[in-house]
């Protein structure tokens, strides 16, 4: 049973996401497919949010919504809101861009994923004031 149990968490999904990121000049979002990979105790939200977080592949016109030094701290959803709790460097690091594409690319990337998500929240470094 015990060599059972680790083997299942081990095991990892796999999915074919959509993810927004910025267009070359920044000044608007681009959709691009991709695979996320994500182990068995592990949100597919969680590994959306790590896969914008790492940016888009480098053979894409797309560019990056949120600087390279975030840390997700947790994603949950709760009866049709999607709480996603990001470290200080979402403000801290923000890259230059209108101040709306960082935003819009985690509701988009998380909403196609999701449709029925409601309500986006999110936090930064445990305090939802930064929207």
């Amino acid at each position: 049973d015990f060599i059972s149990d680790v083997t299942a968490r081990d095991e990892l999904n796999t999915q074919t996401v959509t993810l927004f990121f910025a267009d070359p000049s920044l000044s608007y979002l681009v959709e691009t497919e991709t695979e996320v990979s994500y182990a068995a105790h592990t949100s597919v939200e969680t590994a959306v949010m790590r896969a914008l977080a790492e940016g888009p592949a480098y053979d894409t016109d797309a560019r990056a919504t949120l600087p390279a030094s975030l840390h997700i701290i947790s994603v949950q959803m709760h009866d049709g809101t999607c709480y996603v709790n990001l470290s200080s460097e979402f403000e801290e690091d923000a890259l230059d861009m209108n101040a709306w594409l960082p935003v819009y690319s985690i509701v988009d990337s998380l909403t196609r994923l999701m449709m029925t998500l409601r309500l986006f929240q999110p936090v930064c470094s445990g305090s939802s004031a930064m929207v």
